[in-house]
């Protein structure tokens, strides 16, 4: 390769450089990053988790930003009663991992229940209350999900420690683990769990992220359930 190759390439590597940075201030300016950047394996797109200014944020995003053409994409965002986790690469850069936190489906699905029969009773219809249905009990809906791996003595020292604990002073949230391409095109939840921690127990998805095996077909998730945390693995491909 010649001088003027040489220095050809070198300027080309400098603009880029250079419009990474400019990105990176615009995106510092225009809102908070929320995470460090995760960068795809070829280093030509970055993903990071921003939020509006403030002390109480009304909305997460997650941006994914095309280095040498400066165009973003939108992959997720929440709103306030919503959280969102920083994202992470495949080793084969074809996804992105995060977790989604939103408020309880099984609370939320209860104040519906309630607000219809309510709904009913002033109005002299016959409702069904679904809740007087029994429900599987809090064990058994924990250890429902696939691919779940566990020592056989976490069953017994769960049992324990939710016999101690005020389920009035747990808050419940579903997490879902999601995977989105680069382009936004194609995003969907690979397993959604039910969440049990005490006050602002979401927060602690702002400092931990999914992980990927170096083949990029499994993926490690973090479960915590009454004060007992383990990690898990799902099988993508």
């Amino acid at each position: 390769m010649n001088a003027g190759k040489v220095g050809t390439v070198s300027c080309k590597k400098a603009r880029i450089a250079f419009v990474a940075a400019l990105l990176c201030l615009l995106a510092y300016v225009l809102a908070c990053i929320m995470s460090p950047a995760a960068w795809s394996p070829d280093s030509s797109i970055v993903a990071v988790l921003v939020t509006h200014p403030g002390d109480e944020p009304e909305e997460f995003a997650i941006f994914a930003y095309d280095i040498e053409s400066g165009e973003r994409v939108l992959l997720d965002e929440v709103k306030a009663d919503g959280m969102l986790s920083p994202p992470t690469w495949s080793p084969d850069g074809k996804w992105i991992a995060y977790y989604r936190i939103e408020p309880s489906s099984q609370e939320t699905a209860a104040a519906e229940a309630e607000g219809v029969n309510s709904a009913g009773s002033e109005s002299g219809s016959t409702v069904v209350d679904k809740t007087d249905r029994p429900e599987p009990s809090l064990i058994s809906k924990l250890f429902s999900e696939e691919s779940l791996m566990l020592p056989a003595w976490i069953p017994e020292l769960l049992a324990e420690r939710l016999d101690e604990i005020d389920e009035e002073d747990v808050e419940r949230f579903d997490v879902k683990l999601m995977i989105v391409a680069p382009d936004g095109k194609d995003k969907r939840p690979v397993l959604v769990m039910e969440w049990l921690d005490g006050d602002d127990g979401e927060m602690e998805f702002m400092f931990q992220r999914p992980q990927w095996s170096s083949d990029s077909k499994r993926l490690f998730y973090t479960r915590k359930i009454a004060e007992v945390s383990y990690i898990a693995s799902l099988d993508i491909a």
